[in-house]
């Protein structure tokens, strides 16, 4: 417990103004279909989260977000050989 507040507190805060971002992230990553393993965002559900909204992405904001998912998956794989995603 000790150490996973260590790590929580050495998360840099989100800069000001792109809480927006986080937000949209949490929308479309609550709805993600559970499934064998932890897997990035299908293209399909940035796409579905678009129409219900009625708002469109700015190609920023899907690169922000892209981003901010492949380090959710990194981080949520416990075994380095068992990553989805591997640094290019």
């Amino acid at each position: 417990m000790e150490t996973q507040d260590k790590l929580l507190a050495s998360i840099p805060a989100c800069p000001p103004g792109l809480n927006y971002l986080w937000d949209i992230y949490t929308q479309i990553r609550q709805r993600v279909a559970p499934s064998m393993g932890v897997g990035l965002i299908p293209f399909a559900d940035f796409d579905a989260w678009q129409r219900f909204t009625g708002r469109t992405l700015a190609d920023y904001e899907f690169v922000a977000l892209d981003a901010i998912d492949r380090q959710y998956v990194l981080a949520k794989c416990d075994d380095v050989e068992s990553r989805v995603i591997r640094d290019e």
